[in-house]
């Protein structure tokens, strides 16, 4: 919609706001308003934490991922869900998957249903500090899960099993902010939301190769060039990690070089290797292609 910009005063100039938009936001006169601007853009919005974003999930039936939609919906920004169910023991998983949730509590409960709530404050500023953990936890699995193969011992593996469970919850809040708030930069928001998605899948991969080698009844025999395949993914990701925080086009170019070479080295002894090498090599490839994809958020 389009409006006119009136002068007011000797340099003022101000617009109306849509009378729509004013009663939906419940916007009173006197209310501050936050005004940022982006680019050729001006953008107007209440503050963040005034007003709650409300909607209603009914969990019928029992399938389990059910829960998953809480998720959906938690990243696409609401304050606030009502959950109605038809069975009161979905509340105990209700309850273990807001633990991925990160500032929701259930704030209210009944026989047929709960609320769930954003009930943190400020947690919203420590967006830069939660992006950078995502990059320090994949870096830390990748490369103490090389030494546990390393060593042998395939079943301390399942520490790091554990960790991921708790680092699954952290890609959540940043899609969640960049879906509500946008990038610093906002015109990177698509390009740094599509890299936090990707890091979420990079973590998956890993866990892939920890619950497979965690869950083998005896410890096995890796072979020596899925190893060393292993250690240039994880050097290949460290790469990523700080080339993200410190730009280059010239390493960009590098890095894309590294991934698609790792990429044919991995395919290659995809053709002659055992069972046990082909799970971890298959999400190794996984890992390298996604790295390269990744580096187009790095490209600006």
């Amino acid at each position: 919609m389009k409006r006119k910009v009136v002068k007011q005063g000797h340099n003022a100039m101000t617009l109306t706001l849509p009378a729509s938009w004013v009663k939906e936001q419940n916007i009173s006169v006197g209310d501050e308003l936050d005004a940022e601007v982006r680019g050729k853009d001006l953008i107007v919005k209440k503050g963040y934490g005034e007003g709650v974003d409300k909607t209603i999930f009914q969990m019928h039936g029992k399938g389990k991922f059910l829960y998953r939609h809480l998720s959906v919906l938690y990243r696409l920004g609401y304050d606030e869900i009502r959950i109605e169910f038809d069975d009161p023991s979905m509340v105990d998983n209700i309850q273990r998957e807001i633990e991925t949730m990160p500032g929701f509590e259930i704030v209210e409960q009944g026989e047929d249903y709960c609320i769930i709530k954003n009930i943190s404050t400020g947690l919203e500023k420590e967006f830069d500090n939660i992006l950078r953990k995502i990059f320090l936890n994949i870096l830390y699995c990748g490369q103490q899960s090389l030494n546990i193969i390393r060593k042998g011992n395939l079943s301390k593996l399942e520490s790091l099993k554990q960790l991921h469970r708790v680092n699954n919850r952290l890609p959540n809040f940043c899609e969640r902010m960049l879906k509500k708030e946008g990038y610093k930069d906002y015109k990177k928001t698509l390009l740094v939301y599509s890299m936090v998605c990707n890091l979420e899948q990079v973590g998956d991969y890993y866990n892939n190769i920890f619950t497979y080698l965690s869950d083998l009844k005896k410890d096995t025999k890796i072979e020596n060039e899925s190893l060393r395949l292993y250690e240039a993914i994880n050097k290949i990701f460290e790469n990523y990690y700080e080339l993200f925080y410190s730009f280059s086009a010239e390493d960009v170019s590098i890095l894309k070089e590294k991934c698609l070479d790792t990429i044919n080295q991995t395919r290659k002894l995809l053709e002659k290797r055992s069972s046990v090498d082909t799970v971890i090599l298959l999400n190794l490839n996984l890992i390298a292609e996604r790295i390269y994809h990744m580096t187009e958020s790095l490209i600006y």
